[in-house]
């Protein structure tokens, strides 16, 4: 109990350090579902998270069709502005990962349903196989560290930090074409092992909006979480969002 409540009260002092958090909220040129990026059609669904220090394009790709669904990484790419950036390199082994039960927070709309796969890759597969009705994540590059956000907006804002009072944050909002920051994720896929007919996925993505604050004023209200292995002391984390991430600078 000594300790758990040291922890806490560390973790009170270090919320209180002069740093701000940058929230980057990203948009996407497809529909939408509140703040989970979303893309689907007859034969896949991809959802995308973003959310993580510096941001983690992260996605997971789900074949609806009842025949396998194939995606060649060694032609496809990450596009950060005009750079692009493979997601399958010869020399290593690219960190692609299946799972078997969907409850996971960022995927709220599998929340309830649960898939079984066997696609894996190793480092001579550029080629990653995904049975019917059965998925496959990636999760590999980072989308930006902090921006300079010129001409932000003061807002007055509920603390979240605290039961009453009122803080100020500064936001600024960005339409696609004055955006920052701007990436793409290019796939090629085909329903046939050897892509004798073969489709893409060109999904362009924007940062829209930045909202500047203090650290505490991020983390929210202390939560104290307790697990099958442990119990410690988190934050609520209000503005945390699927399609958001966050940047660290001291003011």
């Amino acid at each position: 109990m000594k300790n758990l409540l040291l922890a806490f009260t560390a973790a009170l002092v270090w919320s209180a350090c002069s740093y701000q958090v940058q929230v980057l909220t990203v948009n996407a040129d497809f529909a939408q579902q509140d703040t989970l990026l979303r893309y689907s059609n007859d034969t896949f669904e991809i959802v995308y998270n973003t959310y993580g220090k510096n941001g983690q394009l992260s996605f997971i790709v789900f074949n609806k069709s009842n025949v396998p669904l194939y995606i060649d990484w060694k032609r496809s790419a990450f596009i950060r502005g005009m750079q692009k950036q493979d997601y399958w390199d010869g020399d290593i082994i690219i960190n692609t990962q299946t799972t078997a039960d969907y409850n996971i927070s960022w995927l709220s709309a599998y929340s309830q349903r649960k898939y079984y796969t066997q696609g894996v890759m190793t480092q001579q597969e550029q080629i990653t196989f995904i049975p019917p009705r059965t998925a496959v994540t990636m999760s590999k590059f980072n989308i930006s560290p902090p921006i300079h956000a010129k001409g932000t907006n003061e807002k007055v804002v509920s603390k979240s930090y605290k039961k009453r009072g009122t803080t100020k944050v500064h936001e600024v909002a960005f339409t696609k074409e004055n955006s920052p920051v701007s990436f793409r994720n290019f796939l090629t896929l085909s329903l046939k092992h050897d892509f004798s007919e073969e489709f893409y996925v060109d999904h362009q993505f924007w940062v829209s909006q930045s909202v500047i604050m203090a650290k505490k004023q991020y983390e929210g209200m202390p939560v104290l979480v307790e697990d099958a292995d442990a119990t410690y002391v988190d934050y609520a984390y209000p503005y945390r969002k699927p399609n958001s991430y966050f940047t660290y600078f001291s003011n």
